[in-house]
């Protein structure tokens, strides 16, 4: 009887290497692969809407991404912005003024 359950926990230990879960997916991708492709570019033109962007900024650059692209991003972020808000506020002023 002992022989059996050695026996079985012998293959359910196999059968559980065998079953792990490969490096594949995002537990393989490095946080300084994904951070500066998408977490910068997502944090910094959706971040304004959430909170400040100088929290954002210091927040990007204390997890390790680079100044630039932060900055970068930065100006992106702003002139879109500013662009979206000033075409709906032209919007509803014609709309509002006819």
């Amino acid at each position: 009887m002992a022989r059996r359950t050695a026996r079985a926990a012998l293959l359910a230990a196999e059968h559980l290497e065998r079953e792990r879960p490969s490096e594949t997916g995002l537990d393989a991708v490095p946080l300084s692969w994904f951070l500066p492709v998408c977490m910068n570019p997502g944090e910094n033109l959706l971040g304004p809407l959430a909170i400040p962007t100088h929290f954002t900024v210091a927040m990007l650059v204390g997890m390790g991404a680079k100044r630039g692209w932060v900055l970068l991003w930065q100006v992106v972020a702003i002139v879109l912005l500013t662009v979206a808000l000033a075409l709906m506020i032209t919007r509803v002023t014609t709309v509002v003024l006819r």
